[in-house]
C-alpha cells in the first residue's frame, strides 16, 4: 500500500485551519503495509475505486484531540456531510452514509459510493497496469487560534453548533481540497 499526504489550508478571522488528508492506495502487486510517498501519484497513474471509499475523520484543535462521539455530532462534519450529499453528482456520487463511528478502530466515517463503480460497463477507464486503487483518506482537520488574548477554546468549532467565521473558513479549506485533491481532471489519451 502507498499512502499520499496532502493539505489544503486557510486562515481566516482568528483562525487556521488545515485539512491534512493521507490518501492509501494500493496497487494490487504490493503488500499491506503502508508506505509512505513524497508528492503525488504520477500523472500515466490512473487511480481507481475498486469498492466504496471510505473517509475518516479526526481533529486537534490547538493541540487538543477531539473525540470520535464529538466529532460524530458536530457541526464541522455535519457541514462535510451535507457538502458531498449536495456535490454528489458533480463528484460522481451514487450514494453518501450517514456519519458512523468504527468500532475497530475509533473514528468518525463515511462511505462514499462512486456512480461509476470499478468494472461496470460505466466505467471511465478500465484500470491498466499503472492503475492504483483508492482504499481510503484519512482525513485530520488542524485548527488553530490565531491572536486571541483572552482565553478561548478552540475545540468549541467542533461543537454541535455553528460558528459563522469557522463555517466560512471550513467552506473554503473543503472547496479547495476537493478542488485540487479529491477530483481530478482527465486528460485525453
Amino acid at each position: 500500500m502507498l499512502v499520499f499526504n496532502t493539505q489544503a489550508k486557510e486562515t481566516g478571522d482568528g483562525f487556521s485551519l488545515a485539512l491534512n488528508a493521507s490518501h492509501v492506495l494500493s496497487t494490487g502487486y504490493s503488500s499491506n503495509e503502508p508506505v509512505p510517498s513524497k508528492g503525488r501519484p504520477s500523472e500515466d497513474s490512473d487511480v481507481v475505486l475498486k469498492t466504496d471509499l471510505v473517509l475518516s475523520f479526526a481533529a486537534v484543535a490547538d493541540s487538543q484531540h477531539i473525540s470520535a462521539s464529538c466529532m460524530r455530532t458536530s457541526s464541522c462534519l455535519r457541514h462535510v456531510l451535507a457538502y458531498l450529499k449536495l456535490n454528489g453528482d458533480q463528484l460522481g456520487l451514487s450514494m453518501v452514509s450517514d456519519l458512523y463511528v468504527d468500532d475497530q478502530d475509533g473514528r468518525t466515517k463515511v462511505t462514499l459510493s462512486s456512480a461509476w463503480p470499478y468494472g461496470s460497463p460505466f466505467s471511465p477507464r478500465a484500470p491498466t497496469r499503472s492503475s492504483l486503487y483508492l482504499n481510503t483518506i484519512d482525513i485530520t482537520f488542524v485548527l488553530k487560534s490565531i491572536g486571541f488574548t483572552e482565553s478561548f477554546d478552540a475545540s468549541s468549532m467542533f461543537s454541535g453548533r455553528s460558528y459563522l467565521p469557522f463555517c466560512t473558513l471550513l467552506n473554503r479549506t473543503l472547496q479547495k481540497f476537493v478542488t485540487l485533491h479529491l477530483v481530478r481532471k482527465s486528460t485525453a489519451r
